[in-house]
C-alpha cells in the first residue's frame, strides 16, 4: 500500500504520528508532504524547493500542487487536519477518487466552527480522533462514516525528580504550546497577575515559538509580570523533560485542544497539572485527583487552581503520584503496536466499504 500523509507538525509529533503506519507490513510507501524535510524508514519526503519554502504560502501551494499532480498514484491520503491541510487532501481525494481519512488532533467543534473544513471532513471516507470525546462529538455533528481513536504512541520515562529539585524548583508553574491565539496565554497572564498578588514570587515559565511572543511580553510587562515570567523559547526532548522536572506543576490555558501531549508528559513525571475544560482533557485529567480542571476565561478560576496547587504542597503531591498511575495505566493501549492495530481496523474498514484492496492487511 502508498500512502500519501499531509501534516505540518513537530519532528516529535510528527514521529508519533507515523510510527505506527510505518509498523504495518502491509504499507509499503509513505509519501509525505510537509514543508520541512523529514526522512524515515518507509517515508519520502516530497521535496520542496527552497525557494518555495521561503514563504509560508509559497510553500504551501506548492504542496498542494504535487499532492495533486501524483495523487492517482496512491492507495490511501491521510491528513492531519491543521487547518488546510484537511482541505488539501479532500481536494486530491475527490480528484482521483481515493479514500481519504482526515486526522481530527484539534477540538471538533473548533474544526467544524469553519465551513470549508467541515465539509472536508464530512466528505472523508474515515475520520480518527484523539478520543472517546471526540468520537461523540464528531457523530453529534453529523459525521456518519467509519471512526476510530487513533492515540500517539507514548511510553513513560524512567525515573523522577528526586526531592531536592521539587523543593527548590526553577520555577512554580510551566505552560508548553506555541504563542498562538487558541492557547489562551493571555488570560492564564491575567490570572496569574492575580496569583502575585497573594504570592508575589510566583514563576511562571512559557516554553514554545510562535506569532504572538512580542504581543505576550507587553503583555507581561503591561501586568507587571516582567520578574515573573520566562520565556524559554523552543525546547528540545532533554530540555523539556529538565523543564518538567524543575516546575511545580504544568498549566494549559487553551480554549480548543484536542488530547495536547504537554499534558500527557507532565502527568507522566508526576506533575499536577491545571487544564481547561477542553478537548479530551476532562477525560485525561480527573478533576481534583490528578490536576484540576477549570472552565476557559470563567474569571478567577485558573488563579484559583494555581492556588490550590501552590498553597498545598500535600495536595500537589498527591495530584502528581495519582496522574504518572494514570498515565502509566494508559500507555499499556498508547504502545505502537496498539495503536497500528488501530490503523489496521480502520484501512481495513476502508478497504471493505470505499475501494478494492490491492493488499490483504
Amino acid at each position: 500500500m502508498k500512502i500519501a500523509f499531509v501534516a505540518g507538525l513537530s519532528e516529535k509529533k510528527l514521529r508519533q504520528k507515523l510510527a505506527p503506519l510505518q509498523a504495518l507490513d502491509f504499507v509499503d510507501r509513505i509519501d509525505l508532504y510537509r514543508r520541512a524535510p523529514f526522512v524515515d524508514k518507509k517515508i519520502h519526503w516530497q521535496e520542496i524547493p527552497p525557494w518555495a519554502r521561503r514563504w509560508t504560502l509559497s510553500g504551501d501551494l506548492y504542496r498542494l500542487l504535487s499532492l495533486l499532480l501524483g495523487g492517482r498514484q496512491y492507495d490511501l491520503i491521510i491528513a492531519c487536519h491543521q487547518e488546510y491541510h484537511g482541505v488539501m487532501a479532500w481536494i486530491a481525494g475527490s480528484l482521483y477518487r481515493r479514500p481519504v481519512v482526515q486526522m481530527i488532533i484539534d477540538e471538533v467543534d473548533w474544526v467544524f466552527a469553519n465551513r470549508l473544513y467541515r465539509r472536508a471532513v464530512l466528505a472523508a471516507n474515515a475520520c480518527a480522533v484523539r478520543g472517546g470525546m471526540s468520537e461523540q462529538r464528531i457523530r453529534d455533528c453529523g459525521y456518519a462514516g467509519p471512526v476510530t481513536i487513533i492515540a500517539n504512541p507514548y511510553q513513560v520515562p524512567e525515573g523522577l525528580p528526586n526531592d531536592r529539585q521539587r523543593a527548590d524548583p526553577r520555577y512554580d508553574l510551566i505552560c508548553v504550546a506555541g504563542l498562538v491565539e487558541g492557547k489562551g496565554h493571555d488570560w492564564l497572564l491575567t490570572e496569574l497577575a492575580a496569583v502575585a498578588k497573594s504570592r508575589p514570587k510566583v514563576r511562571l515559565a512559557l516554553a514554545g515559538v510562535g506569532p504572538r511572543q512580542a504581543a505576550l511580553r507587553r503583555h507581561v510587562e503591561d501586568l507587571g509580570l516582567t520578574d515573573n515570567v520566562a520565556f524559554l523559547g523552543w525546547l528540545d526532548e532533554p530540555q523539556l523533560q529538565a523543564a518538567y522536572r524543575s516546575c511545580k506543576a504544568l498549566v494549559l490555558s487553551s480554549w480548543h485542544e484536542g488530547l495536547p501531549m504537554c499534558v500527557v508528559e507532565a502527568m507522566a513525571v508526576a506533575l499536577p497539572v491545571i487544564v481547561t475544560r477542553v478537548g479530551e482533557l476532562p477525560w485525561l485529567v480527573r478533576d481534583m485527583v490528578d490536576g484540576i480542571v477549570v472552565t476557559y476565561k470563567e474569571c478567577g478560576s485558573l488563579a484559583d487552581g494555581i492556588l490550590q496547587v501552590l498553597d498545598s504542597p500535600e495536595v500537589a503531591s498527591r495530584m502528581g503520584r495519582a496522574a504518572r498511575e494514570r498515565i502509566q495505566e494508559l500507555s499499556m493501549q498508547w504502545s505502537t503496536s496498539s495503536v497500528a492495530e488501530s490503523w489496521e481496523t480502520l484501512i481495513a474498514a476502508l478497504s471493505e466499504n470505499t475501494f478494492v484492496k490491492r493488499v490483504s492487511p
